[in-house]
């Protein structure tokens, strides 16, 4: 019994504190599986439902449908769903026009997207897209139950000052 407490302390002492907690929240929920996560794990083993948040879904669940949107300022909000993990997130692509229009006056479109679960953590951008028309999107959240997203727009110009917008609140579901 001493010996596999020291070899934990060492494991333990070579991932790091961080890599032990990714580690411990990866594999919280491996010694109960449910039937629909075992059928689940050869198409994605990386996360499920709550274990997917904080995590970006453009690395863990590609199988995103968009389940809700909303136009709001500057372009168009989406909550995806993956299927597969359970896991929800927020998308914000900028309208072409206003793109082009900020492009031609030597700013860009900025977006900050959050996802949440109401009464837990916002989780923020995963991913922007500093292109003139592609989408930027947030960290992911548990599927299972009720998600919603936002995001804050802001202009970037020359020198790199952000001149936000506001939030949009987006849909939920």
């Amino acid at each position: 019994m001493r010996t596999r407490w020291i070899v934990l302390a060492l494991v333990l002492a070579l991932l790091g504190a961080g890599g032990g907690y990714w580690w411990y929240q990866s594999h919280q929920n491996a010694a109960n599986p449910t039937s629909e996560q075992l059928a689940l794990t050869a198409y994605t083993s990386e996360c499920y439902g709550g274990s997917c948040s904080g995590l970006d879904p453009s690395q863990n669940c590609t199988d995103g449908t968009t389940v809700a949107s909303k136009k709001v300022s500057y372009g168009f909000l989406e909550l995806r769903y993956s299927p597969s993990c359970k896991a929800n997130w927020g998308r914000f692509t900028p309208n072409g026009r206003d793109t082009f229009f900020w492009a031609s006056q030597k700013q860009s479109i900025w977006a900050r997207v959050t996802a949440w679960n109401p009464g837990g953590k916002s989780y923020g951008t995963a991913h922007h897209d500093t292109g003139l028309s592609g989408s930027s999107w947030s960290q992911m959240v548990d599927g299972v139950v009720t998600a919603c997203t936002g995001v804050e727009v802001y202009f970037v110009g020359d020198h790199s000052a952000l001149d936000s917008q506001g939030w949009n609140w987006g849909p939920c579901r």
